[in-house]
């Protein structure tokens, strides 16, 4: 009877480790598979964390020892690591059952710290048995956590070799010329569209380019419909070839900070430029548009606040816009600029990705800016006049080589195949295309050109 009692006593005892067992389970997988992840780190991370276990313990037991700051050190510790979890989540579901607010984002945290502090507050009388039910909800919660993400992974696994999938490519033999990757974001095929709109103006873009000699795939497959998987794959010479199979986003962000094509590009002597929206090897990104972890303090933060993307969420047409305009309005001079030849340049622009907007130059009211399949074809004609423009200043002294294409289609309607983009060529010989099945094969083509 007796260990009974100290049992269901612990259980009324502060805990830290229990508040955030949740978490850490939340965030294991990708520890696992993160390729930033070592015994040094981690073995830094569990002293600190026994650390602050011990000493939370130490300041507030027995309860109502120290109450006040209890209560207010428990508000912190939940609203750090469970607002992207629990309560972002709380908002958004009573959002859509009960109101339409346009509450920005980044009032919910302070709301969120108010919620937590409050609730405890208002049974500080009954403490003890308070936090028997937290600790109790927490265990369950941890519970529940660690089978899902069980059975969320154990497929990954079984078989976690990673091994890329280069296909043969007749290598440049001549002096290369530089090589401009183009990914324009979420670009879908013409030739789905034309079979939703019955519109022949839709194929006016790759005619003008056929014309111009350039190669073109008007429906070329990417085995990736998220844009991380894809442009990670294509970096590594198609080392995955679905999502499904894809352990998490964390990896494959961080496999592109270990891209096998871009160490082959930098072993033969070749400069590389990132205008893109991913950290490629050594080469940083202009914006930081997506937050994946770059590092394993990032690892162990990226669900919990301290993720930049719960401070930009509110942001998102701002940054967008700002990293399309700056990639069309520099990156020609910025190129033009550069001596040597023996170079390769990634550029990402995130169209004709939502939100449909650009500036003054294509502006939707609310209606507008909706997630439909009108809305995403007239800013996918949009887009069509800005890659032309680009796309004549790159080619107007014939110094490069250049691939445009999607990393995937549009992937949020029935209506148009997701797996399904546009891939156009300009300076290739067409014998090194042959080969090419997909987007991801393109790390191969970009290899063989130098």
């Amino acid at each position: 009877m007796s260990d009974k009692n100290d049992k269901l006593d612990y259980l009324g005892r502060a805990s830290f480790l229990i508040l955030i067992l949740p978490y850490l389970v939340i965030i294991s997988s990708g520890l696992i598979l993160s390729p930033l992840t070592s015994v040094l780190n981690v073995s830094i991370s569990v002293i600190v964390l026994v650390f602050i276990s011990i000493l939370y313990s130490r300041l507030f037991n027995p309860i109502p020892k120290r109450l006040l700051l209890y209560i207010v050190c428990n508000a912190i510790i939940l609203t750090v690591f469970y607002y992207d979890t629990i309560f972002s989540r709380i908002y958004i579901t009573l959002n859509l059952i009960f109101f339409r607010s346009t509450v920005k984002f980044r009032y919910i945290m302070p709301a969120a710290l108010l919620l937590s502090f409050g609730v405890q507050f208002i049974f500080r009388n009954h403490i003890k048995l308070f936090i028997k039910v937290v600790n109790v909800f927490f265990l369950i919660f941890f519970l529940n956590t660690l089978y899902y993400k069980f059975n969320q992974n154990k497929s990954y696994f079984k078989n976690r070799n990673v091994q890329s999938q280069p296909i043969a490519i007749t290598p440049n033999l001549g002096k290369p010329k530089p090589t401009i990757l183009i990914i324009a974001d979420e670009y879908a095929s013409p030739t789905d569209l034309f079979k939703h709109f019955h519109d022949s103006t839709i194929f006016s873009f790759s005619s003008s380019l056929k014309d111009k000699n350039w190669n073109v795939v008007e429906r070329n497959y990417s085995y990736s419909t998220v844009t991380i998987n894809s442009i990670s794959s294509l970096f590594n010479f198609n080392f995955r070839k679905q999502d499904e199979q894809i352990p998490s986003f964390d990896y494959t962000g961080q496999r592109l900070l270990r891209s096998t094509l871009y160490d082959s590009l930098i072993k033969k002597g070749t400069s590389f430029y990132n205008f893109g929206i991913f950290d490629i090897g050594e080469s940083k990104a202009p914006y930081r548009v997506y937050f994946y972890a770059k590092s394993f303090t990032e690892q162990v933060f990226n669900r919990s606040i301290f993720n930049p993307f719960n401070f930009s969420k509110d942001n998102e047409n701002g940054d967008h816009f700002a990293h399309n305009k700056y990639l069309f309005d520099s990156v020609p001079n910025k190129l033009i600029d550069i001596k040597d030849d023996h170079y390769f340049v990634y550029m990402h622009l995130l169209i004709p990705h939502q939100p449909f907007s650009y500036g003054k130059e294509f502006q939707k009211n609310k209606a507008g800016k909706k997630r439909t399949i009108e809305n995403y074809y007239a800013y996918w004609k949009f887009s069509n006049t800005k890659l032309s423009s680009l796309i004549a200043e790159l080619t107007k002294d014939n110094r490069y080589n250049i691939i445009l294409t999607g990393d995937h289609g549009f992937r949020h309607m029935k209506e148009v195949p997701p797996n399904y983009t546009f891939t156009a060529f300009y300076g290739f010989d067409s014998t090194q295309l042959t080969n090419l099945k997909s987007v991801q094969d393109i790390g191969s083509l970009i290899n063989a050109s130098y």
